[in-house]
């Protein structure tokens, strides 16, 4: 191959990066109560993130963590 068309270069002198292409995973939807949907609103703003940034970080947070938090479950029921 002709390393000079890899060579391209910008009027700086460095070398032009090759864009990266973004794969975009399927869609998930929800519905949310206008309450909750506001609270996450809230807390997005909060955090300085877009709603569905903030929605894919909690996700991510509670799969993850989902193991544990079954583990650390307390049984719901009485003694009678």
């Amino acid at each position: 191959m002709n390393d000079k068309v890899n060579e391209q270069k910008t009027t700086e002198g460095k070398p032009i990066e090759p864009k990266q292409t973004i794969k975009f995973s399927p869609r998930v939807e929800t519905r949310l109560a206008s309450l909750d949907l506001k609270r996450l609103d809230e807390a997005a703003k909060a955090a300085g993130k877009t709603r569905a940034d903030f929605s894919r970080q909690a996700l991510l947070w509670y799969l993850d963590n989902l193991e544990n938090l079954e583990h650390d479950r307390v049984p719901t029921f009485f003694w009678g």
